[in-house]
């Protein structure tokens, strides 16, 4: 047997005992696949559609819903942001999105930026909480036409902080609000046994078993952890695994 019929057995073996599944062709796909992603994702998701100024899609998702149904945010549209943003980050809001279209007409291919983000107070029942959101651009015919976002809880306390994650996974660029110009920063690089700490730490592990794990004492431990404090500038392991966990650091 050649390669090619052992590629062809390998993936076949997927769908034994499965019925014939037909191809659809419509245009209600793009949505439909959203959808169900945003249905199995922890974190909510809605669409930005920036030709027509409004939501293409929203997820059923209360961080982002704040209370209303789906169907009365999409019929609200970006008037939504009025009811579910803190009154003081809405400018904020506003610069960050026309600062997220400025950088887009200006970069030479459509996939030079893997996604942006950025850090807003989102109404939660009777509070406001610090969201992070990431947006990735969707281009079509070679111009910006969608912006998917998800939206998660943040350690972080202060609105704005808006970046662009290169495709290549070693830059990003700081966008600075006072001069409205874009940084070029290098993402910081962990050690393996650093990753492999934050690996731990993600899955829960306490500080004896990741110690255990990692061949260090336990107060050599607290030293590693000072020391990837320092790298990433945060103060705290919860900070540190929400930046892990939005940035995937551990990863790259």
């Amino acid at each position: 047997m050649n390669k090619g019929n052992k590629s062809d057995a390998f993936v076949s073996s997927f769908f034994n005992n499965v019925q014939h599944i037909p191809v659809s062709r419509t245009k209600n796909e793009f949505p439909f696949c959203i959808d169900n992603f945003a249905e199995l994702s922890a974190e909510a998701v809605y669409v930005i559609d920036f030709a027509k100024r409004n939501f293409f899609y929203v997820g059923n998702h209360d961080l982002f819903l704040c209370g209303n149904s789906k169907d009365e945010v999409l019929s609200m549209g970006y008037d939504h942001y009025k009811m579910a943003i803190h009154k003081d980050d809405l400018p904020v809001l506003i610069d960050i999105h026309k600062a997220i279209l400025r950088r887009l007409r200006t970069i030479k291919a459509a996939e030079e930026i893997n996604y942006f983000s950025f850090n807003i107070g989102i109404k939660n029942e009777n509070e406001y909480i610090m969201a992070y959101h990431k947006l990735k651009p969707i281009f079509v015919a070679g111009k910006i036409r969608y912006g998917v976002c998800m939206l998660s809880c943040t350690s972080d306390t202060k609105p704005g902080n808006l970046r662009a994650y290169l495709k290549n996974n070693n830059d990003y660029e700081e966008y600075m609000q006072e001069s409205e110009l874009w940084q070029k920063r290098k993402i910081v690089k962990l050690s393996s046994r650093e990753k492999k700490i934050l690996k731990l730490a993600i899955q829960g592990k306490k500080g004896v078993i990741i110690a255990d794990s990692v061949g260090l004492t336990h107060q050599a431990l607290r030293s590693a952890l000072s020391s990837i404090y320092k790298k990433l500038n945060v103060r705290s392991l919860i900070q540190v695994v929400t930046l892990a966990l939005n940035h995937r650091i551990i990863y790259h």
